[in-house]
């Protein structure tokens, strides 16, 4: 893809609840089934969103609870980029503490997500967006060769996404 197209982007704002991993995982399915994007990514892609999502929810403050000195209410944020160079999924959270690769227990009923987005991914990590906010935990996904091809053709001339039959495609 040429530095003058856009890459493909989604945005979705959650709740941070329990609700948020389903709803996290339909509207991702959704999106990539909207940009084509090959089955066995979108497999992967949906698996990556559910830890990260997992995570995010189960270490979120709590709603109003006070962030950097402020009060705010908390919530959390997917957002997937498709790029030739692969599909990025990310999950934003309140909680600064960064995510960390732990070894469980045999017996441990939690703690492999990471795990199985190291797996799945070519790379992942997290940044703080900002010094008082929370974080942005990353995972990035290669794309077949056929596939990140696609990618690069679904671009009208005006640098506008498009979806498999041209239609301008608007960011969620």
């Amino acid at each position: 893809m040429t530095s003058d197209r856009h890459p493909l982007h989604s945005r979705f704002d959650l709740a941070s609840s329990a609700s948020a991993v389903r709803w996290g995982r339909k509207h991702a399915s959704e999106v990539l089934a909207e940009w084509g994007v090959e089955e066995s990514v979108t497999h992967d892609a949906l698996l990556i969103v559910s830890e990260l999502l997992s995570n995010a929810v189960q270490h979120a403050v709590k709603p109003m609870e006070s962030v950097g000195g402020q009060r705010v209410a908390v919530a959390c944020g997917l957002r997937l980029w498709l790029t030739d160079r692969g599909l990025t999924v990310s999950v934003y959270d309140a909680d600064r503490r960064p995510p960390v690769l732990r070894s469980p227990s045999i017996e441990a009923e939690r703690g492999r997500g990471l795990h199985l987005v190291d797996a799945l991914s070519e790379a992942w990590g997290y940044t703080h967006p900002s010094p008082t906010s929370g974080k942005l935990v990353w995972a990035r996904l290669p794309l077949p060769a056929h596939v990140a091809g696609d990618v690069q053709q679904s671009v009208d001339a005006a640098g506008q996404p498009t979806d498999a039959r041209g239609a301008v495609v608007m960011s969620a």
